[in-house]
């Protein structure tokens, strides 16, 4: 089964682009990312494989989410 969940975020040749959304949980609004939609349709447009956010946001935006591999931050701090 883990094998099946990283075919959703490598690549055949083992190589990945991921990128994280998920400033806002600690850092409140950053520049540009204030509207998730948006930056999230950009995201998947731009062909990245995969990307790093909250549950909240996840959950949210779950449907705009699905054509990508999801990581999810399982904490709440910052280390």
């Amino acid at each position: 089964m883990t094998t099946r969940r990283l075919y959703r975020i490598f690549r055949e040749d083992g190589r990945a682009l991921i990128v994280a959304l998920d400033h806002g949980l600690l850092d409140g609004p950053c520049p540009g990312l204030e509207n998730p939609a948006r930056t999230i349709a950009q995201v998947v447009a731009g062909g990245a494989d995969a990307v790093l956010t909250s549950y909240g946001i996840a959950r949210r935006f779950a449907r705009e989410l699905a054509p990508v591999g999801l990581i999810l931050r399982a904490d709440g701090g910052a280390t």
